[in-house]
């Protein structure tokens, strides 16, 4: 372990690598060997709600950000940063569950020296967090041979958590210097951000930095890189069907073991479209909650702040539908329902739940208020069925919607269940698009059909993990592939701007990852892959009790003390093991080893272990090193609410005080709340609710309830008086302070069972 000052203040190195160094008198020293350090390549956003590509970097877990520093004000926060450099505009974070980015540098170029032991490294960056939260952002570089085997011990730069940061929302510079081992070819640069169980955006990196010094010329010399933007290789193709359902977690859709996935038999039409398909299974929407995931699959950004709904988008941006015409390409949008072509007048009451923004072109300005081009593009389902019905009528893209009762969220909010509304949406896809599969049309065409959903349906971050199943015309994809590449919605958008040669909008579908392993034709061989980093087994990654009201919400992989950490190995196990540390420091050659199963599986014991943040890495068994960052693990406080203590508590929610203080839930986030009844209290007749401060015993309603948000059903699926639910705070008021009980019906109002939580909504947007 090694201190380092730079710029007055204290960065911590760790691990095995690390030691002085002195680079020879007149060694050469590289520019910043990592592109995109500072995140000023391209776009940021301003939204910190919302997710985007991140340029030069590969996003290997979660969803991750180029955020503005103007997304600060805000929040009504203002960053300490350190003493000289300059934060530029935008800095790295993460909506997504315990993001992870990285990029492989080559340096073969010094491979002489560096295998002389005469190569020097200095690995630095701008780490932080936010307020007192335990969440910060750690960097790490792994040392490779070609061959993508270690090189060496691994090198973790961290140290920039609550206490360094004095509480406050800040970002420490931290470096690390050591010399590079010999044999190394590659240097693997990652970025962790763990996510909070009932926060996000509480990790933040900027001006990255990797650099060599000694015998370097060749790489000293190079120009400094700019991020390559992705290269489409999608086939031609002569029709894309998009077609968005709606408020559908992942995990309720596929069954995911890290090894297999497959899809809910609830869903046997869908499952026999991945079959015939490519199923991608780390698919991330771009935003909560639902318009702006249209609008960024047409338009590559957003636009818009928070709940905004037709006809309040209005937007004058150019979309698909123009690069289409411009290359005199058709398109059309279909929605069940809405029965006149260009209906703009929601109808919740008639034949459906029909509304404009069903599609995205309702939008833009340039389609709504051009009565002739809205006429010919905004058309009822009964037309899409038409053209198949007639042969060579159907447009080069079309996109198709159910209306807001088949697409799975009217369906779910009429009584609340998950399996209903799975149900209802794969009639929906049934009855809608065999017929296509089936015609002439389709068999010989090369055609590609997106299956997709708009975001989860907790609403709130740090879950927006979707399910995706891509189908093509014979011949065109891998069938019955299973995808695990990051993708979004801006890749969507890249890949039909590449399946009709159209020129892109440059926003951010400009960097974002093409669908491209998906086709046939790519080429699926990738030399030298590094085994996969293990992933939290499906209980771990859904905290195996939450699917109540809002269905299996996807969570940080954590753990009480005493329960085991069961993780995954997606691919061969073979001389590989599984090893535990703190975040933010390099395994020990002596740290226990846990072996994986035949079935891929390593349990991890949580006995001993204090509340915290660990990293599980993935280890050669012979050697003990690593050749990927770890995954990060939480080990929560002991639950405050049992069966002798029933009630309700948030979920890993620091508390200055030691538990009386309410907590602060930033806006747009889900809320874990755990909950245990008392056993003379029947199930049927438990529920929790969220209700501001101050309301009344009489009006702890469910109505009251719903009018704010979603009261949620009890017990947990497995059973017990125990159990654990999502309550969403993604369109609460902020600033103000919210009372979470769990209650029995005993009369016209809720009676309010043992503990009770609260929390305050901070805000994330302007206001």
């Amino acid at each position: 372990m090694k201190h380092i000052l730079r710029h007055g203040l204290l960065g911590l190195a760790v691990g095995g690598a690390v030691f002085a160094c002195v680079p020879p008198a007149g060694a050469a020293v590289t520019g910043n060997l990592l592109v995109n350090g500072h995140a000023e390549a391209h776009l940021c956003t301003d939204d910190w709600t919302a997710q985007t590509p991140t340029p030069g970097w590969t996003v290997v877990r979660g969803a991750a950000s180029v955020a503005c520093w103007s997304g600060f004000s805000y929040m009504n926060e203002v960053p300490v940063l350190p003493t000289g450099g300059s934060p530029g505009k935008a800095l790295f974070a993460s909506p997504g569950i315990d993001t992870s980015i990285e990029q492989i540098v080559d340096v073969s170029a010094a491979a002489e020296a560096i295998d002389k032991g005469q190569v020097a490294f200095s690995l630095s960056g701008w780490l932080g967090g936010w307020r007192d939260r335990p969440e910060h952002a750690v960097l790490t570089a792994i040392f490779l041979h070609d061959d993508r085997r270690a090189a060496g011990a691994p090198v973790v730069v961290a140290g920039a958590g609550p206490e360094a940061r004095h509480q406050k929302t800040a970002l420490l510079q931290r470096a690390a210097q050591g010399m590079v081992p010999p044999g190394t070819r590659q240097i693997a640069v990652s970025v962790d951000f763990p996510s909070g169980m009932s926060s996000f955006q509480n990790a933040f990196a900027d001006n990255l930095s990797l650099t060599l010094s000694g015998d370097v010329r060749a790489l000293a010399a190079a120009p400094p890189q700019e991020p390559k933007e992705p290269k489409g290789m999608t086939p031609p193709l002569d029709h894309v069907y998009v077609v968005m359902m709606e408020n559908t977690n992942y995990a309720d859709i596929v069954h995911d073991d890290g090894r297999s996935a497959s899809i809910d038999e609830r869903m046997p039409f869908l499952a026999s479209l991945a079959r015939r398909g490519v199923l991608l299974t780390d698919m991330w929407a771009a935003y909560h909650p639902s318009d702006q995931n249209y609008v960024a699959m047409v338009a590559g950004n957003t636009y818009k702040f928070g709940p905004v709904y037709y006809p309040n988008y209005d937007l004058s941006a150019t979309h698909l539908g123009d690069l289409l015409d411009a290359q005199r390409r058709s398109w059309s949008a279909y929605v069940q329902n809405m029965k006149a072509p260009c209906n703009l007048n929601s109808d919740p009451s008639g034949a459906g739940w029909y509304a404009p923004d069903d599609q995205p072109f309702a939008q833009f300005h340039n389609v709504i208020a051009n009565p002739a081009r809205c006429q010919a593009t905004m058309r009822d389902l009964t037309d899409f069925q038409g053209a198949i019905a007639a042969g060579g009528k159907l447009p080069n893209f079309a996109w198709i919607a159910a209306d807001g009762w088949w697409d799975g969220e009217g369906a779910w909010q009429d009584n609340f269940d998950v399996g209903v509304s799975l149900q209802r949406q794969d009639q929906f896809l049934q009855s809608t698009f065999a017929p296509l599969l089936a015609s002439p049309e389709w068999r010989g065409s090369r055609s590609l059909l997106v299956v997709t959903w708009d975001e989860s349906l907790g609403w709130g971050w740090p879950d927006n993990h979707i399910a995706t199943v891509l189908v093509g015309s014979p011949g065109l994809l891998r069938e019955g592939a299973i995808d695990r590449t990051h993708y979004d919605a801006y890749g969507v958008l890249r890949t039909i701007e590449s399946a009709f040669r159209l020129p892109g909008f440059d926003r951010f579908d400009r960097y974002a990852t093409p669908l491209n392993s998906v086709f046939k034709d790519e080429d699926e061989q990738r030399p030298h892959a590094r085994p996969a980093n293990p992933i939290p087994s499906p209980a771990l990654a859904t905290r195996g009790a939450i699917a109540e009201t809002f269905g299996r919400v996807a969570t940080p992989a954590s753990a009480e003390r005493g329960q085991k950490f069961v993780l995954i190995a997606p691919d061969d196990i073979a001389n590989t093991a599984a090893v535990l540390a703190p975040l933010g420091r390099a395994p020990d050659e002596d740290a226990p080893r846990f072996a994986f199963d035949a079935k891929g599986a390593a349990t991890i014991p949580t006995e001993g272990l204090a509340p915290g943040y660990y990293g599980a890495w993935r280890v050669d068994r012979a050697d003990g090193r690593p050749v990927r960052a770890p995954i990060p693990l939480r080990v929560l406080p002991s639950p405050q609410v049992g069966p002798r203590t029933p009630g309700v508590e948030i979920v890993d929610a620091p508390r200055a005080d030691g538990g009386t203080k309410a907590i602060f839930v930033r806006e747009g986030a889900n809320t874990l709340v755990r909950y245990c009844r008392p056993n003379n209290a029947a199930a049927g007749d438990a529920w929790i609710g969220v209700f501001p401060a101050g309301t009344t015993p009489d009006q702890l309603t469910q109505a009251n309830a719903l009018s704010i948000g979603y009261w949620l059903k009890t017990p947990a699926e497995g059973g017990g008086p125990c159990g654990e639910a999502m309550a969403s705070a993604s369109e609460l008021p902020v600033n103000a302070v919210y009372n979470i009980y769990l209650l029995t019906n005993t009369g016209a109002a809720g009676v309010p069972i043992g503990r009770s939580d609260s929390f305050t909504v901070t805000p994330a947007l302007p206001h």
